[in-house]
């Protein structure tokens, strides 16, 4: 059950292979997620974040993973039995199909989020390094939408972090930006399939 786990600790860098869920309790590892090549078809590259899907699955964001020989990242899920020390790969999720959609040269996605509370918890919104993002659904690991990079104003890269809105069901906010250059926050509405 998820309510023993204290965080998700991803080891050192961006160029992790590995996933360490943590016990609340104790502070040990007691399931490690290994992306290295979880299925046939599927090449880890570096893992950077990732997002809790329900209690018993988690998904990795992998910037420069593979599936099926389509680069440009990956999104892989795995099942958690935390009560038994082992995770499963159920199913991933090449990102570089994306690009045309939304009228980037590339891919490299960054980080998910969703809003576990209410009718959308399955969808989520991925950020992307690139520019622009999609949002996918993480029961069926399909894009839903890819958002166009035509809707992200001033910042056409830089794609980092997502977090809830705290007021409301339907909404996530998202970071854009470098470091030194424009900031954004946008409000993505996995429900409507927008961001503002």
């Amino acid at each position: 059950m998820r309510s023993t786990i204290i965080y998700v600790f991803l080891r050192g860098s961006t160029g992790d292979k590995f996933v360490h869920i943590l016990d609340a309790s104790t502070k040990e590892v007691v399931v490690s997620l290994d992306a290295r090549r979880p299925a046939a078809g599927v090449v880890g590259g570096a893992m950077h974040a990732g997002a809790w899907h329900g209690n018993e699955h988690f998904i990795i964001v992998d910037m420069t993973g593979s599936v099926n020989d389509v680069a440009g990242g990956a999104l892989h899920k795995y099942q958690v039995d935390v009560a038994n020390g082992v995770s499963y790969h159920k199913a991933s999720l090449a990102i570089g199909l994306s690009a045309s959609d939304r009228g980037t040269t590339a891919t490299k996605p960054i980080a998910m989020g969703g809003n576990a509370i209410g009718a959308f918890a399955d969808l989520y919104f991925v950020t992307d390094a690139k520019g622009a993002g999609s949002i996918i659904n993480g029961t069926s690991m399909t894009v839903v939408r890819n958002l166009p990079l035509a809707d992200f104003g001033a910042c056409t890269g830089g794609g980092l972090w997502i977090v809830p809105h705290p007021e409301n069901s339907e909404v996530v906010i998202a970071q854009y930006g470098t470091v030194g250059g424009t900031q954004c926050l946008y409000q993505v509405r996995p429900s409507s399939l927008i961001a503002s």
